[in-house]
């Protein structure tokens, strides 16, 4: 009989029941991850979900995380050690640390990267200054070269509309002294060809009115150079 009262099951205790809070302590004791919704839903909720089926099966909120040690775990490491060390390739520390290097590491290579493309930058923008500055002193070069020709084509173009009014001058003259009496063969025309030279002479023989005065100041000329 003790033996049967013995092998019958324990009863098992009743679930203690859940107290319950008010609707503010419920929210800060039970899920204090929720206590800001506790008065209304989140603002733009319908916008952030539009589009989307929620069933509720993939929703979370972001709590702190709660580590529970494994004793029992540990006891196995220990054990299948032997030694009471962690064997592993890479301890906790040691893989920090190795995340750490390699942290530094890319730091590092970030940090050289951007000095270099700094120093590449900086050296293309004095390129771009000394381009710009050999540009304009081109562009100046241009602008006096281009002056000077100017200058040369219309000093050119006058001297040769100064040397054509020349040109006819004395054949105007010429042929007022061939009008006068003065012909090619005379000596007067031959004196009429050195006096056209200058244009003094050119003015004088012009403002004669007649054709006698003119070829009386060639004849003039002539006796003064026999002496």
């Amino acid at each position: 009989m003790a033996i049967e009262e013995a092998a019958k099951p324990s009863p098992i205790p009743p679930y203690p029941e859940k107290p319950e809070y008010p609707t503010e302590i419920f929210y800060g004791v039970e899920i204090p991850e929720c206590w800001k919704f506790q008065h209304s839903k989140p603002e733009y909720l319908t916008e952030m979900f539009h589009g989307v089926a929620v069933d509720g099966s993939c929703s979370c909120i972001p709590v702190q995380a709660q580590f529970v040690e494994d004793a029992d775990g540990d006891e196995e490491g220990e054990d299948a050690y032997g030694d009471g060390f962690d064997n592993n390739p890479m301890s906790t520390g040691t893989r920090k640390r190795g995340s750490s290097t390699t942290d530094t590491t890319t730091s590092v290579a970030k940090k050289s990267k951007a000095l270099l493309l700094n120093k590449a930058i900086q050296e293309l923008q004095s390129d771009i200054k000394e381009l710009q500055y050999d540009i304009k002193e081109l562009q100046f070069g241009i602008k006096d070269a281009n002056q000077n020709l100017h200058f040369r084509s219309n000093k050119a173009i006058k001297e040769k509309q100064e040397k054509e009014e020349v040109d006819q001058q004395i054949d105007r003259c010429l042929r007022m002294a061939m009008e006068c009496g003065a012909t090619e063969q005379s000596e007067e025309y031959f004196m009429a060809t050195t006096l056209f030279e200058k244009e003094y002479n050119r003015k004088i023989f012009c403002k004669f009115n007649t054709a006698e005065g003119r070829f009386m100041w060639l004849k003039r000329w002539c006796q003064r150079s026999r002496g």
